[in-house]
C-alpha cells in the first residue's frame, strides 16, 4: 500500500499508573512502519499517581501529544484523546502493550480490504507469568479467538488495546461510555452498540501487540479487576437487556449463601454443615462428568472453568470467579436490579463455533445436585 493512499492516523493510549512499561509502548509506536507525516500518537495521562507523566512528558514533541484526563476510567482518557485527535482513523492500544513494527499497516488493511468499519488484532502475552496471570489469560479475548477456524471473521467485540475504528462511528456515537468507571467491559459496550447500528467488526490475526500486564498483576490485583468486571457486566445488561442469559453457576453462588444462612438458622444441628459441602462436591462432581468430553473445544467454558490439571491454578480461578460475582451482585444491588441476580451477560459466549450442549450440561449438573442436597438437608431437619 503506497503511503499516499494510507490515512491519517491517530493513535490514542490512555496511561494509568504504568511507568514499568510506558517507555516500550511509545518507543514502539515512534518505531512504526508508518508515515510519520499520517500519524499522530495522542498519551493520556489518566490521573497517574506513579511517574508515568513524568515519563510522558520526555517524549512530548512533534509527533507526539500529551493530555491530562483527571477523571478516572479508560472510557473518559480515550473520549479525551478522540476530542483532541484529527485522524480519519482512531487507533487504540494501551500503556502496558508493546506494538508490532507492522501493526497499524495490517490494521489499515484490513479495513479496506474487507469494507469493515473496525479491526481488531490480537494480543501476545510476555514475561514471566505466575499462577494468576496463567488463569487470566485463559479467560481472556484473545484465548477465545484463537480457536476461531478462519484467519479472518467478523466478531461481536474486541478490547481497545489493539483496535481501530473509524472516526465519524465514534463521533455518530458519542464515543465510549462513561459510566465504566474501571476498566472492565466499556469496550465490549462500545462494539455492541455499534453493531446494534449496523457496523463490522473485523478480526485481523496479522496485527498483533504485546502485552505485559500479566508481570504484575498480583491475586489481590486480579481479585479487583474480576469484582469490576462483575460490577460492568450489570451495566451492560441495564443498556442491552435483551442479551440476558441465564447463569446456573450464579444461581450456585446465591444458593451457597443462602445455605449459610440455613446454618444459622438451624444452630444447633451440627450436620447442617455439611450441607454446602456436598453440594459443591457434588454439583462440581456431576458438572465435570458430563462436560469433560467437551471441555477444550468449550470456548463459553474457559470463562468460568479454565481447562487446567494444576490445582493451584484451578482454586486461583474459582477465587477469581466468585470475585467477579461478587461485583455483579453489588451492582445489582446498587441499581435495585435485583431481578438480574439470576441473570449473565456473557458476550464471549458468541465466538462458540458450533452450538452444544454445554449449558443443558450444566443446568442438568445443577439440578441433580440440588435436589440430592436439598434431600439431605430436609432429613437432617426432620431428625434434629
Amino acid at each position: 500500500m503506497e503511503n499516499k493512499f494510507l490515512p491519517f492516523i491517530s493513535v490514542v493510549v490512555p496511561v494509568y499508573n504504568q511507568e514499568r512499561y510506558i517507555s516500550k509502548c511509545i518507543e514502539s509506536l515512534l518505531n512504526l512502519d508508518y508515515p510519520s507525516k499520517r500519524l499522530e500518537i495522542i498519551l493520556v495521562d489518566n490521573d497517574s499517581q506513579d511517574s508515568s507523566y513524568r515519563i510522558l512528558k520526555c517524549y512530548e514533541g512533534k509527533k507526539v501529544k500529551v493530555i491530562k484526563e483527571s477523571k478516572r476510567g479508560p472510557a473518559s482518557a480515550r473520549n479525551k484523546g478522540i476530542k483532541e485527535s484529527k485522524g480519519e482513523i482512531i487507533a487504540f492500544t494501551d500503556g502496558d502493550c508493546e506494538v508490532s513494527r507492522s501493526w497499524l499497516k495490517c490494521l489499515i488493511k484490513g479495513l479496506k480490504e474487507n469494507k469493515a468499519d473496525a479491526v481488531a488484532g490480537i494480543s501476545i502475552f510476555c514475561g514471566k507469568r505466575g499462577y494468576v496471570a496463567r488463569v487470566l489469560e485463559r479467560r481472556g479475548f484473545d484465548n477465545l479467538i484463537k480457536g476461531l477456524s478462519e484467519t479472518r471473521k467478523w466478531i461481536t467485540w474486541a478490547p481497545t488495546r489493539n483496535f481501530a475504528v473509524k472516526r465519524e462511528i465514534l463521533e455518530r456515537l458519542g464515543g465510549f461510555c462513561e459510566d465504566f468507571t474501571h476498566p472492565a467491559d466499556e469496550d465490549i459496550e462500545l462494539c455492541l452498540r455499534m453493531q446494534k447500528n449496523g457496523y463490522r467488526i473485523l478480526f485481523v490475526p496479522e496485527a498483533s501487540v504485546f502485552h505485559y500486564r500479566a508481570n504484575y498483576l498480583t491475586l489481590g490485583k486480579a481479585i479487583k479487576k474480576c469484582f469490576w468486571e462483575g460490577f460492568s457486566h450489570c451495566l451492560l445488561l441495564l443498556k442491552f437487556p435483551e442479551m440476558k442469559k441465564i447463569s446456573p453457576s450464579l444461581a450456585l453462588f446465591f444458593l451457597f449463601l443462602t445455605t449459610l444462612g440455613t446454618i444459622f438458622t438451624f444452630p444447633f444441628n451440627l450436620s447442617v454443615f455439611l450441607f454446602p459441602i456436598m453440594f459443591l462436591i457434588l454439583y462440581l462432581f456431576l458438572k465435570y462428568l458430563l462436560l469433560l468430553p467437551k471441555v477444550r473445544t468449550s470456548t463459553a467454558y474457559t470463562l468460568l472453568f479454565p481447562v487446567t490439571l494444576n490445582p493451584l491454578e484451578f482454586l486461583i480461578a474459582q477465587v477469581l470467579f466468585f470475585s467477579q460475582e461478587i461485583g455483579f451482585l453489588f451492582a445489582c444491588f446498587k441499581y435495585r436490579r435485583l431481578n438480574y441476580i439470576f441473570y449473565r451477560f456473557i458476550p464471549e459466549e458468541s465466538f462458540a463455533l458450533s452450538k452444544n450442549g454445554n449449558l443443558l450440561c450444566e443446568i442438568t449438573a445443577f439440578s441433580l445436585s440440588l435436589f440430592v442436597s436439598l434431600l439431605l438437608l430436609w432429613k437432617c431437619c426432620i431428625h434434629r
